[in-house]
């Protein structure tokens, strides 16, 4: 008996320590939510291109990895404390290397800024300067916007999902973040027409794997299996899957790998196929020279379009800041009943332009009665009631914005027919107009002033309830009514 145990004690033995093929099972941790590069499938399981790429290095170099996948600022911390060997998918930063060796890369990466698709105020990182920026917690655009734009207002997600959504609600200004997740989640939950990407890339870095420091050990063995799947041509073919682009002539061969049974017509029928996919092809090119062309007229026409409001906008601005600041959150609060009133793209549109322009006949009135600090006199408040016309005459004569200036012109018209300037009542006054006076009016109750603080959202809702059918059109207030508060106080909250 004795015999055996060490008979069997002796074999083991021999597995353990002579056997070439037993191979030590690394441990490898990444991000849980980060697509299409790493992430958690439906069913639980590790998935996206790095696990892709891990899955090429194991077959090449006969590594094996065990991956947990879990929060982004979990994952860094268990790598730099020795507790796993392997952090997936990282962008390298001279920042990082302090902590971390990187891999050879195997993906070029973008930090973007995203947008909604109505902004025309955001159009670079210095745009960014006093407003509200979601990134993920511990991400590369944390990192950078800390680094080079440290005035920046950033509220903190645990993923760039939730800050795309909160970016959908209007509860941050823009998000600041990877180009391939941000643009994955845009497209898997449809929000194309809402939110899109401004201007270059604020950054680009190469997107390695990358280990404790000082651990070179396992640094060989993943750069050796990177250079392994480049030059078998794996890793680009796992790109182009996972990014997008399509081997055409790949897939033609293989196709045609059918007519090797039809040998005497096979000349002629690969001479037609070349011929029409030469012609197809020709044909998409002119079709996109032309779509091409089309595009960036239409671009360069929207560009001047916010262009020209972006100036009226600076000037106002300028001019009182005050008043600049307080047409945005009106535009904020419109767009929101707009949304819930279900109102068309292009009503929308003009909305939007109208409600931010509003007030730009402030412009026209002089600086002793528009900056006085104290009451106005009765008869400076008639010139200030001037305002709304000083408005429409400002825009009427811009082709694209004669229909914004009628919200300038009525947004102080109210629903009985005592507003100004003529007295319209009931649908006498355009919609958008009746849609701008109510945001107007809910904005210059909540927000404070040097000479008093605003009231809450419900003493100012409430006032509106009361003037339903006197001041404000009863179907608006109903509108408003079904809007969530919290998105009403979206400037205050924080994360």
């Amino acid at each position: 008996m004795q015999w055996k145990v060490l008979r069997i004690l002796f074999l083991a033995f021999c597995l353990i320590t002579l056997s070439p093929n037993l191979a030590k099972a690394y441990t490898a941790v990444g991000d849980n939510n980060y697509p299409p590069l790493v992430f958690l499938n439906q069913e639980g399981n590790p998935d996206g291109y790095d696990i892709e790429v891990l899955k090429l290095i194991e077959a090449k170099t006969k590594l094996t990895f065990t991956i947990n996948l879990k929060l982004w600022d979990e994952a860094k911390i268990e790598v730099m404390n020795g507790k796993a060997d392997v952090l997936i998918g990282v962008n390298k930063t001279p920042e990082r290397e302090v902590y971390f060796d990187f891999s050879e890369p195997y993906l070029e990466n973008h930090l973007v800024i995203f947008v909604l698709q109505n902004n025309f105020f955001i159009r670079g990182p210095g745009d960014l300067r006093d407003r509200r920026v979601g990134v993920q917690r511990g991400d590369l655009a944390e990192e950078y916007l800390k680094e080079n734009y440290p005035a920046i207002n950033l509220y903190y997600y645990n993923n760039q999902l939730e800050a795309l959504e909160d970016l959908k609600k209007g509860k941050v200004d823009a998000v600041v973040g990877n180009y391939f997740t941000g643009y994955y989640w845009i497209n898997k939950y449809g929000m194309n027409r809402q939110i899109k990407s401004i201007g270059k890339p604020l950054l680009t870095t190469s997107y390695c794997f990358a280990v404790q420091k000082g651990n070179k050990e396992v640094l060989a063995k993943l750069n050796s299996g990177i250079k392994a799947i480049t030059l078998s041509g794996e890793l680009k073919k796992l790109q182009d899957e996972w990014f997008g682009e399509n081997y055409f002539w790949q897939s033609f061969l293989n196709r045609n790998n059918h007519l090797y049974y039809f040998r005497n017509i096979l000349g002629i029928a690969l001479f037609l196929i070349l011929t029409a996919w030469l012609m197809v092809i020709y044909l998409r090119h002119q079709v996109h020279k032309a779509t091409s062309e089309l595009r960036l007229a239409n671009e360069k026409l929207k560009k001047a379009y916010e262009d020209t409001i972006r100036a009226f906008f600076k000037a106002l601005e300028k001019r009182e800041s005050k008043t600049a600041q307080h047409s945005l959150e009106v535009n904020r609060i419109a767009m929101a009943l707009g949304q819930e009133m279900g109102l068309s793209e292009k009503d929308m549109e003009v909305l939007n332009w109208g409600t931010l322009l509003h007030d730009i006949g402030k412009l026209g009135i002089s600086d002793q009665i528009l900056l006085k600090p104290g009451p106005l006199t009765s008869e400076e408040y008639e010139v200030i009631k001037q305002h709304p016309q000083l408005g429409y005459e400002i825009l009427k004569d811009i082709d694209y914005l004669k229909e914004a200036a009628k919200v300038a012109l009525y947004h102080q018209e109210k629903y009985d027919g005592s507003g100004y300037p003529f007295g319209l009542k009931g649908e006498e006054i355009p919609l958008l107009a009746r849609i701008c006076a109510v945001a107007d009016a809910l904005e210059a109750m909540i927000a404070d002033r040097p000479y008093r603080r605003g009231r809450s959202v419900d003493e100012a809702i409430g006032e509106i309830i009361s003037n339903a059918g006197t001041q404000f059109d009863p179907v608006v207030v109903e509108a408003l009514l079904n809007i969530d508060r919290e998105n009403l106080l979206a400037k205050n909250t924080t994360r």
